[in-house]
């Protein structure tokens, strides 16, 4: 506890956290220092009933300042052609002309206003004055008629973009009711507009208001629509960039119409006027042109109207007395371009961080790490000039190793670097392709070209993998738009985007160059897919892009086909060569110098990574609405980028170089609360790859991440498939890399992740690795003052200050006095337990004595009863052991009668395999009893087993499934249980070639060197007298030698002597033209006893379906030593194989839903296919095949056996099999197995003495009454059953003897005591854990500051 009360004031001191609230009433202006007044516009011209004029009064005043005076100033109007309305609002009321003059304390301006068109008819327009209204009243927006689906069965077209669908709906539906031609007024439009029926939108304007005269007039005069209207061009906005110097003071806009036809018309009262920062100023809920303000900053005000925007900043001063502008020092461009912003602001920037500080913010940036303990000292050191040494420091870093991991993880998360989309394959080639073009500094237009021009394989050319993540036209264009221009074109889909000049036929015109180019498979895939589930298929691990020169998009409105059309004109670049395809023109205009948007979005994406706040923001999100804080600063980043040929390191040195990065976080009272001018340094929080490898580094950990080399930083992942037990990285806020979005990155502090930074193990297993630098840190000094500082220099980049240097050594000395304490706690609990404990072991001695003599008192009682009763057994087992010696006395009498009376079941032939191999690597023995054992690896494939025999009618095969101890729980099969799965059984038969259809290819007798094995592998190769000498010097020796023979049937003779001990397992690898590598599928084994004198023959035996180009020899598999006299290699054209029709299968057990049956049903399935023996897995069990039909073929057939395992467990294969066939009449039966058929199948006196004992061996195990003798036996032997007195009284014996239970608190503080005893021995070795542990959980850590 003690040590935990050191901690929070540790951290409590790293920890500074900052806060403004600011918030103000609504306050009167001051005017006393008006020194002119001016009013906007000069002069209007109402030309119908319903135009009207907003006028803007704003008064200068003698300090610079201009106000906003239109609620203030006393207005006369000369003439009665117009009224005005106190704020400001100047409308007709008849034909002629006035003048309106406004004064204010004693300063003057005036307005002359012509009326017209009053007296006269006014028909009003569709497009021109009913559109604005009825979007004005609200009808068409989106939660309302111009939803998705309309309201209460009547739909409009969002925000009116589609007039001829309104007009329909309006004219269309309910018979004339909405529109009622004959009789306006009962028109539903109007009615429900003002409530005069119910209308669930409410009251949206009352009778005889102008909206509704206008709408009556239009549905009067026939409800018409004119398609020819002029419509409106653009819209303006008065006045430009306002300021407000009082929080709380109001600001009127004016907003003026400009039609194609170059009429001008106010239009402010039906524009729509929205903050984009609701905090410092909004529009009045009343009256949308008049913004109220609440605090001081900026609020960018977007006017939207009829399809057409504008935007203007309204800057809110604030009280600024006492400021006094001093123009700050600067190092570039940048500093003047932001100080300019500063001085119309009054902001006074804070000053320049210290080194410390510097290093370790730029550190961070730059490379994601923090820096070295040296490195950072060697700065400090320097004593150069500051901008010197840090311009230095910057060129170093730019371009680094770290540098360009860092920057390559930024662009794999643009980019949706993610196996799930690309594979774990695809993914890492797509991030070493970043990397690369990180690391040559490739110009950002080229780098971009190459992206959306991509074409061919994503493997060989993984900028194609864009293709493979975005499939889409349409999630192309989104995508496309928002990484590279910052823009939102999603909203455009439907309808015209509801805040942007983006129409919806710019959308799909815009969609229409990503329509001519199509996605096949690639070889290089072979069967390996991605993904895949029951509504999307998986698609191929690797994809080739090319462009066609068909496709097109069809519009979602029109539903014709939307030609390619740029939404804006962006210039040519001269020098590029040109791509002939749509894709090729779009990356041409997007990587354009003059294109508006794509060199300014990616300068504003590295400022804001670098100082945390863009200069739109968010970073993209370039829209009129969300103007850049300072345009001048951007315009100037953008033309330096495009001077440079759009290189990144040149704009990221010249962002670093500037004072405006280096300004410390410390505030002043002038800007404290500035939040997007940049006038001091911001405190962002570390990304969570930054933020991971920053621990590890700084403690000289090493990371660890699951399926990656150890050492592997968070920076260097391949893709975000990669992740931590803890998850500490997603819960850090890493993105999950499905979007190009900025937004998938959170860089907050939720408590989740603040908790799983604090108590989750990555940060623990962080500090308490016994390789990270704390111990050595330890061992190198005794001073701890130089320790302390020494973990902070790492940890924070700076050195303690007094006080957090005096609560680390307080936390250092708590280890000794916790201890103590812990030790006292204990002897006071064993002192206060103590004479409980004495009282409570004598009651347990007593016990114990108790209940030892009833025991025995029990057992003197019942001793005659048991001396008889343990004579009574003796003898049942003496009469059962006789019984079992009698019968074993006539066993070699009862062997041979058993053997003739067995001579008559179905006749096996157990096949003697000359050749067999596997697809799946295992490795396949022959043993002594011709069956065949598998080792080795483990998985889905097939057996394949070759043997000839001279029965001309087979009626029946048999495989033999034979338990091992070699195998999993004994059983015949590989799988964890000593099950199999067969999934199916075939065999093929050809005819055996005949002496003259055989011819030599090659022919070594050694008498002439090593002839061509010349390569030996884990061995040392001789030629002694004519003889081949391979001694082992591994445990796979191999000799190899090239042959060139055509494909066809090989007959390997080898003439040789294996001297030493057990086994020799001698394998024949083979090449061909088309499958150059080794593999057990191109095999062949003999396993042979080592050890007979003299030389002996061998021989193996293959096929190949290409040409013969190798044999490699693997005579030994240990260390040892093998000598060859002659080898021989024969070949003779393949015969055609036939296959057997195999029916009636049958087996002496079979596993529910595994049936024989399933196993020469030509089906492969991977689940409940196969035969298969679950829960009979120790036992010997059979199954035979009855043959249907067979290939016509006279005299001695080569046969061919294919076990095939396909289950979907993998592991699941044969371990010890046997293979037999019969030509015994059907219906066959199942026999006595292979090795005893062939023993009785000889005569009595032609039986040697080992086939007897495995006879009489046999016929033991398997022999009933021999089985129920020593069963009888087994329970003569048995123990009697036990007294339950005497096990009731022994039982009471072991209670009496538990031990007294320990007292569980008293245990609790021994563990607890025990663990401080270590914590003492290493008392700073834990000091230092625990500081480490407190600087990491501090906001100066877990911040770039």
């Amino acid at each position: 506890m003690n040590k935990l009360k050191l901690l929070i004031p540790l951290i409590s001191m790293i920890y500074q956290a900052q806060g403004l609230i600011l918030f103000s009433q609504e306050i009167s202006q001051d005017f006393s220092a008006i020194r002119s007044l001016e009013v906007n516009p000069k002069s209007a011209k109402l030309d119908n009933p319903f135009a009207y004029s907003q006028t803007v009064a704003m008064a200068k005043l003698s300090n610079g300042q201009i106000i906003d005076a239109t609620r203030s100033v006393n207005v006369v109007v000369h003439g009665d052609a117009v009224k005005i309305s106190r704020s400001g609002l100047v409308e007709p009321v008849k034909n002629g002309s006035s003048i309106l003059h406004f004064e204010l304390n004693g300063h003057k301006a005036s307005l002359s206003v012509e009326v017209s068109g009053q007296e006269e008819k006014f028909n009003p327009d569709y497009v021109r004055d009913i559109m604005p209204v009825v979007s004005r009243m609200g009808c068409n927006q989106g939660t309302c008629h111009g939803s998705k689906d309309g309201r209460n069965g009547f739909k409009l077209s969002l925000r009116g973009y589609d007039p001829i669908y309104d007009i329909r709906a309006f004219t269309d539906d309910l018979g004339a009711r909405r529109v009622n031609v004959a009789a306006p007024d009962s028109s539903l439009l109007l009615l429900k507009a003002t409530a005069a029926v119910p209308h669930e939108g409410g009251q949206l304007t009352k009778e005889n208001s102008n909206y509704y005269n206008i709408v009556r007039q239009w549905i009067a005069g026939g409800a018409k629509l004119d398609l020819s209207t002029p419509k409106v061009q653009s819209i303006e906005v008065f006045p430009k960039n306002p300021v407000v110097e009082k929080i709380g003071s109001k600001q009127q806009i004016r907003v003026v119409a400009t039609f194609i036809d170059g009429y001008k018309r106010d239009v402010t009262k039906e524009s729509f006027v929205q903050s984009s920062n609701t905090e410092v100023a909004e529009p009045e809920k009343d009256s949308h042109s008049l913004i109220s303000t609440i605090r001081r900053g900026e609020a960018p005000i977007l006017i939207r109207y009829e399809g057409n925007y504008a935007a203007t900043t309204v800057t809110v001063m604030g009280d600024r007395s006492g400021f006094v502008w001093e123009e700050p020092k600067s190092n570039n461009k940048i500093d003047e371009l932001v100080a300019s912003k500063w001085e119309r602001m009054k902001i006074k920037p804070s000053g320049l961080c210290d080194d410390y500080e510097f290093v370790r913010r730029v550190y961070l940036d730059l490379t994601g790490l923090p820096p070295s303990a040296q490195a950072l000292e060697h700065f400090v050191s320097d004593h150069r000039p500051q901008k010197i040494k840090r311009d230095d420091l910057i060129d170093t870093l730019v371009g680094s190793d770290e540098y360009i991991d860092h920057w390559t993880n930024k662009w794999a998360d643009l980019l949706q670097v993610n196996r799930k989309f690309l594979g774990q394959d695809g993914a890492k080639g797509l991030r070493e392709w970043i990397k690369m073009q990180v690391k040559i500094n490739k110009p950002y237009d080229e780098f971009v070209r190459n992206i959306i021009t991509a074409t061919g394989s994503n493997k060989e050319n993984p900028p194609a993998s864009y293709y493979k993540v975005l499939r889409e036209p349409t999630e192309l264009l989104e995508n496309t738009t928002h990484l590279f221009l910052a823009t939102r074109f999603n909203c455009n889909k439907c309808h015209d985007h509801p805040f942007e000049r983006w129409t919806q036929d710019q959308y799909y015109e815009l969609a229409a160059y990503f329509a001519q180019f199509e996605l096949k498979r690639d070889p290089a895939s072979g069967k390996n897919n991605i993904g895949g589930t029951a509504v999307e298929g998986a698609k191929p691990l690797y994809e080739l892009v090319s462009d066609k020169n068909e496709g097109e998009i069809i519009h979602d409105r029109t539903k014709e086909i939307s030609p390619p059309s740029f939404p804006y004109s962006a210039g040519e670049n001269l020098d590029r060569p040109k791509i002939n395809t749509r894709r090729g023109e779009l990356a041409d205009w997007i990587t354009a110098p003059d294109n508006q948007y794509f060199a300014s979005s990616y300068v504003n994406r590295l400022w804001g990574y670098m100082l945390g706040t863009g200069i739109i923001e968010p970073l993209d999100d370039i829209r009129a609405g969300n103007p850049p804080s300072n345009p001048e600063l951007l315009k100037y980043l953008e033309n330096e980028f495009i001077q440079s040929k759009f290189n990144v390191q040149h704009i990221l040195r010249l962002i670093c170089k500037s004072r405006t990065y280096q300004l410390s976080i410390e505030t002043n009272k002038w800007n404290n609360d500035d939040s997007t001018n940049f006038s001091h340094g911001k405190a962002r929080r570390l990304p969570a790859e930054v933020l991971y490898d920053a621990i590890h580094v700084s403690l000289g950990a090493q990371p660890n991440f699951p399926g990656v080399p150890a050492g592997t930083r968070a920076a260097q992942l391949p893709d975000v498939g990669i992740k931590l037990p803890d998850g500490f990285l997603d819960n850090a806020g890493r993105p999950v890399r499905e979007s190009a979005c900025e937004c998938e990155r959170s860089s907050g502090l939720q408590l989740g992740p603040i908790m799983a930074l604090v108590s989750g193990p990555t940060v623990g297993n962080a500090i308490s690795d016994p390789k990270n630098i704390l111990p050595k840190l330890i061992e190198s000094s005794d001073d701890d003052k130089k320790v302390i500082n020494e973990i902070f220099l790492r940890l924070l980049s700076r050195p303690a200050d007094e006080e957090e240097l005096a609560a680390s050594l307080a936390m250092l000395d708590a280890v000794d006095k916790d201890h103590e304490n812990m030790v006292r706690k204990v002897q006071e609990r064993e002192a206060f337990l103590k004479e409980e404990t004495l009282k409570a072991e004598k009651e347990r001695e007593e016990k114990i004595a108790q209940a030892k003599k009833s025991l025995n008192d029990y057992k003197a009682g019942i001793e005659e009863r048991e001396a008889k009763l343990n004579k009574e057994q003796a003898d049942r087992i003496a009469a059962a052991d006789k019984a079992v010696k009698d019968f074993e006395a006539t066993i070699p009498q009862k062997v041979s009668e058993w053997a003739k009376a067995n001579s008559t079941d179905s006749s096996w032939e157990v096949i003697n395999p000359i050749g067999f191999n596997t697809s799946n690597g295992s490795k396949l023995e022959l043993e002594n009893d011709s069956s065949l054992f598998a080792s080795g690896k483990n998985g889905i494939g097939n057996y394949r087993i070759y043997a000839t025999t001279a029965i001309d009618n087979i009626t029946g095969v048999r495989i033999e499934a034979i338990p091992d101890q070699r195998l999993p729980k004994g059983g015949p099969g590989r799988a964890s249980d000593g099950n199999f799965v067969l999934t199916e059984f075939d065999v093929h038969a050809s005819s055996v070639q005949k002496k003259e259809d055989w011819n030599v290819v090659k022919l070594w007798t050694f008498d002439e060197g090593d002839d061509g094995w010349g390569k030996p592998n884990q061995a040392h190769i001789a030629i002694e007298k004519g003889v081949l000498k391979i001694d082992s010097k591994g445990n796979d020796p191999s000799v190899t030698a090239s042959i060139n023979a055509p494909a066809g049937t090989f007959m390997v003779d080898l003439k040789a002597e294996f001297p030493g001990q057990g086994k020799a397992h001698t394998q024949l690898f083979w090449t061909t033209k088309k499958d150059p590598n080794i593999s057990e599928e191109r095999s062949t084994r003999l396993t042979l006893p080592r050890g007979k004198k003299g030389w002996q023959n061998y021989r193996l035996f293959f096929q190949t379906d290409s040409e013969l180009t190798s044999i490699r020899f693997d005579p030994i598999d240990d260390k040892n030593v093998v000598y060859i006299d002659a080898m021989r290699v024969n070949r003779a054209d393949t015969p055609k194989l036939e296959k057997f029709a195999l029916e009636n299968a049958k087996a002496n057990h079979s596993q529910e839903n595994y049936k024989v049956t399933t196993a020469v049903d030509g089906k492969r399935d991977q689940d409940k296919n196969g035969w298969a023996i679950h829960p009979k897995s120790n036992t010997e069990l059979m199954a035979t095949f009855e043959v249907k039909d067979q290939p016509k073929i006279e005299g001695r057939r080569l046969l061919r056996f294919d076990l095939e395992h396909r289950y979907q467990g993998k592991d699941f294969s044969l371990g010890r099999f046997r293979i037999s066939i019969t030509s015994s009449p059907k219906p066959i039966n199942f026999g006595l197995p292979g090795n005893i058929d062939s023993i009785i199948a000889k005569a009595e006196n032609e039986r040697t003495e080992s086939e007897i004992a495995e006879i009489t061996k046999y016929y033991r195990e398997n022999n009933g009454d021999l089985k129920k003798l020593q069963e009888a036996l087994a329970n003569a032997k048995k123990p009697r059953p036990a007294d339950p007195k005497i096990a009731e009284l022994e039982g009471g014996v072991k209670e009496a003897e538990k031990p007294i239970p320990e007292d569980y608190k008293l245990a609790r503080l021994k563990k607890d005591a025990g663990l401080s005893e270590q914590q003492k021995n290493q008392k700073r070795l834990t000091a230092a854990q625990d500081i480490a542990w407190a600087i990491i959980n501090t906001p100066a850590f877990l911040f770039n500051r």
